[in-house]
């Protein structure tokens, strides 16, 4: 390989024998981030954002269950025992009994997984009737601030009751927190 047709590194202006001379338009200034179009939610966005919302939503309602099961014994007047917990002297522990705020940990997984599985079905709904768009987006933000306040009391009580890192409770935490990032960020658009 000929080494002395490649261009000579450091000189900013092409020689006048050059046969390769730049015709290319000159470079475009780069354009600004505050100039980028907004696009509009397109209901691909939507489709895929139920279907992660529903699927995180019955993983976290999965993982919280026994708040759901107490929640439903309180509302039907009843004392629930969490299954398969018992004090030393063999009497069965009420819910917000359990050691190191457990109680605290399944409501803020409780309360997320049914927060993103309303906001599935409204992004559903959204899919289908168009013009509930932004009702749609502030209920989910509303879900979001609910989801994201559950689990910072979750957070509190934990590392109140000794529990140093509740990492659970912290994942569910973030999750609330984007869910109300993404929909705050759809009502300013």
């Amino acid at each position: 390989m000929d080494l002395s047709k490649l261009p000579k590194m450091g000189s900013s202006r092409p020689d006048a024998t050059d046969p390769v001379a730049p015709s290319a338009p000159p470079i475009a200034t780069p354009v600004e981030a505050n100039t980028a179009p907004v696009l509009p939610i397109m209901a691909g966005d939507l489709a895929g954002e139920a279907i992660v919302a529903g699927i995180l939503g019955v993983i976290f309602l999965m993982l919280g269950w026994t708040c759901g099961s107490w929640l439903l014994s309180a509302l039907q007047g009843q004392t629930y025992f969490v299954p398969g917990v018992t004090w030393n002297d063999g009497s069965p522990v009420k819910f917000w009994d359990l050691e190191g705020a457990g109680a605290w940990l399944l409501f803020g997984e409780w309360v997320l997984g049914v927060c993103l599985l309303i906001e599935a079905l409204l992004a559903v709904v959204g899919i289908i009737r168009k013009r509930f768009g932004r009702v749609m987006v502030t209920v989910c933000l509303l879900l979001g601030v609910v989801a994201t306040l559950a689990n910072i009391a979750a957070i509190a009580m934990q590392i109140r009751a000794g529990i140093t890192q509740p990492f659970m409770s912290m994942i569910a935490l973030a999750l609330g927190a984007l869910t109300m990032l993404l929909h705050g960020r759809r009502l300013l658009t």
